[in-house]
């Protein structure tokens, strides 16, 4: 089995993860910068996201698999009918220990109460604002990405 192979059925778990629990399997892959918090179960995603996003991801997929790491892939919120979803990865083995990740995938998605929802901005002007008006729960987003 070749890298792509491996990646392609490592989004294929993950798909199929997140329609066992109750979330769509169309993902859109996000980073901190595509989303704002708001202190409440509500986060705002900016679209479009970079394509980028998603080599990024195939990327950190591929390096975890051959260098037997632990990656996390993982559900922040529901836009719609779209799951906007994340990779993270740690950097050395005592940041893997600190966040308990083993070799292999581990997959987490939020559900019942814990459940984020989210509203989809298409404006670089209403984005803007948003960040203003919400930049004090910001220091927070790289912690959820992990």
């Amino acid at each position: 089995m070749n890298a792509c192979d491996s990646v392609d059925m490592s989004i294929t778990e993950f798909r199929r993860f997140l329609q066992e629990n109750g979330y769509s399997g169309d993902v859109l892959w996000i980073t901190p910068d595509d989303v704002l918090l708001t202190g409440s179960k509500l986060v705002y995603v900016k679209l479009p996201v970079s394509k980028e996003n998603e080599r990024n991801v195939r990327r950190k997929i591929e390096i975890a698999n051959t260098s037997h790491v632990g990656i996390v892939m993982a559900v922040l919120c529901q836009l719609g009918s779209v799951s906007c979803c994340y990779v993270w990865s740690p950097n050395t083995a005592l940041e893997a220990e600190q966040h308990m990740l083993p070799r292999g995938t581990k997959m987490s998605a939020r559900s019942g109460n814990s459940r984020v929802s989210a509203k989809e901005v298409r404006s670089s002007i209403r984005w803007y604002f948003l960040r203003r008006k919400y930049r004090e729960f910001q220091h927070s987003k790289v912690d959820m990405f992990r």
